[in-house]
């Protein structure tokens, strides 16, 4: 109960711009989690941690809560957490301006997500590597790029799935 309190409370105050006091409270999740034994909660509460790092401005701290949250998903053979945790390190590797290390990082994702099926993952890899492609030179505004699945499925089979990507210009 405490762990999921925490959880709670982190996002809260991650919401409302306390990052501190979010990076308290995500540190006392983990460490609940970690006890518990419970490692894939915990990969979640490593990579939310991150999330805070970052918005603080420790990239560092962040990284190697990324990192570390991938090294447990790869340990207990989580696919979509291997996947995901790519991207998320290929973004901090763009934002650091490293965009060298963003494309293989986007590669493994899409890799990962090919081989086991992933395909919510590989739209957000996509999104990612059409950022990076497809950027705009320095000093230019930053654009929004948009994918849109929708599945419809009958007697819990899908008869239709399509995904789109739009930028701003359509």
């Amino acid at each position: 109960q405490a762990a999921c309190a925490y959880v709670n409370l982190g996002l809260l105050l991650h919401q409302t711009g306390a990052e501190e006091e979010a990076r308290a409270a995500r540190e006392s999740c983990l460490a609940e989690w970690e006890a518990a034994g419970q490692r894939l909660v915990e990969s979640f509460a490593r990579e939310r941690l991150g999330f805070v790092h970052e918005a603080l401005g420790d990239l560092a701290s962040a990284r190697a809560s990324y990192e570390a949250a991938l090294a447990v998903r790869r340990e207990i053979r989580y696919p979509m957490g291997v996947a995901a945790s790519p991207v998320t390190l290929a973004a901090l590797d763009a934002r650091e301006g490293h965009a060298e290390r963003a494309r293989p990082r986007l590669d493994e994702a899409l890799s990962v997500c090919a081989e086991h099926g992933l395909k919510a993952v590989a739209v957000g890899a996509r999104a990612a590597a059409v950022l990076k492609d497809d950027s705009y030179a320095e000093g230019e505004p930053d654009r929004v790029v948009l994918f849109v699945a929708l599945k419809a499925e009958r007697d819990g089979k899908p008869v239709f799935h399509e995904t789109w990507a739009m930028d701003a210009w359509g």
